[in-house]
């Protein structure tokens, strides 16, 4: 347990001196690297002892005053704008590398509070549910109104985009090409490419095996109803020249009487 107490002007938070702050900035516990803050953090604008009139911010640190530490290169006090204060090397304020303490950093990253109706694929964020194998779990819900359960990590990592009701139904809606299977224009075309083109079918000998063929075009079913349209009730597909290719030129549809008076003797 930490706490930020106020003596004559100064702060002292696990034994060491916080000076330049006034007023009580938070209460937390600390569990191994995590902190928990139970309070919201109040901080007013840092008050700078005499002789410092101008200071450089460096992302959220604030630079107090240089200091000796017997390393080689320039070293600054500075304190964070959660009151923080640490030494950084000029060389690292300058190149941008730590713009925070890790404090705010662990804020910035994992505070529970900021990821609630965060978005991740189809998963909505609803609440926090605590530490799970040592990482944050929410409540999430998917946009179909399947509630679930996941670690942050998990959501962030994009392990999770939806649920699985979700995940089946689009892999479903994948598998199918045109969802006419089984329609009278569906077995018209497939009897085509039978009839044409398997040596087993019963009618090939009259077909394939007199050298007809079905363009290939019309080896997609897309392409056929395209060209053919919808099969008209109690018609058939007819080839106007009955020794010619199944091809949108010389195919039409008739009536059974019709198709018989032009079929090969």
């Amino acid at each position: 347990m930490y706490v930020i107490l106020k003596f004559d002007e100064n702060f002292v938070r696990l034994g060491w001196r916080v000076p330049y702050a006034d007023s009580v900035l938070t209460f937390g516990r600390r569990l191994g690297r995590k902190v928990w803050r139970c309070e919201l953090r109040v901080r007013s604008k840092i008050n700078l002892p005499e002789g410092i009139v101008e200071t450089k911010q460096f992302g959220k640190w604030t630079v107090i005053k240089q200091v000796e530490t017997g390393k080689p290169g320039k070293w600054y006090e500075c304190i964070c704008d959660c009151g923080n204060i640490r030494i950084k090397a000029g060389t690292e304020l300058r190149a941008g590398k730590g713009k925070q303490c890790r404090d705010c950093q662990y804020d910035e990253l994992y505070n529970p509070a900021k990821f609630i109706g965060k978005r991740y694929g189809k998963w909505t964020i609803v609440k926090f549910l605590g530490i799970h194998r040592r990482l944050h779990q929410y409540e999430t819900q998917c946009d179909c109104g399947t509630s679930g359960k996941h670690l942050i990590s998990e959501l962030r990592a994009g392990k999770s985009k939806q649920c699985t009701t979700c995940h089946n139904t689009k892999n479903a809606e994948n598998l199918i090409t045109h969802g006419m299977h089984g329609s009278p224009i569906y077995k018209v075309w497939i009897s085509m490419i039978q009839r044409c083109e398997n040596p087993n079918a019963q009618f090939y000998y009259r077909y394939g095996g007199r050298g007809i063929k079905v363009c290939e075009r019309w080896h997609s079913f897309e392409n056929f109803i395209a060209d053919m349209g919808e099969r008209p009730e109690n018609m058939t597909i007819d080839r106007i020249n009955n020794d010619g290719d199944y091809e949108p030129s010389n195919c039409r549809w008739v009536s059974h009487k019709e198709n018989c008076n032009n079929r090969t003797k």
